[in-house]
């Protein structure tokens, strides 16, 4: 686990809330806390902290929870490239031009791209 705060699919998250989310866009299906708590590698996370972090990315919208036999089971709100577009979207919101930004963006990353040499 990395310390500090890093990005998940363009959301800029505290390290544990990204390893949790990392960990539910992974997973086969909804978790429920224990299921996530077990499931973090590193040292132990108390069954409070994991709830914790899950109720965060639930209020940043990154995350949904639902009621399976009198428990929460947790999962994304919406795919990786969901998540991505959200947070592009919350970026360009403060933007005067977007389409602009976006169009810069484009010939930039196609301009890289130009520029790699072919293996």
């Amino acid at each position: 686990m990395s310390e500090g705060r890093r990005y998940v699919c363009g959301h800029r998250l505290p390290a544990l809330e990204a390893d949790v989310l990392e960990l539910l866009l992974a997973a086969a299906g909804p978790m429920t806390v224990t299921e996530v708590q077990g499931a973090l590698t590193g040292a132990p996370r108390a069954h409070t902290t994991v709830s914790t972090l899950l109720t965060r990315l639930r209020e940043r919208g990154l995350v949904t929870r639902e009621l399976r036999d009198r428990v929460y089971a947790w999962a994304p709100a919406a795919s990786a490239q969901e998540l991505t577009i959200a947070a592009l979207e919350q970026i360009l919101d403060g933007v005067d031009d977007p389409d602009a930004v976006v169009l810069g963006f484009l010939d930039t990353v196609r301009g890289r791209r130009a520029r790699r040499p072919r293996h």
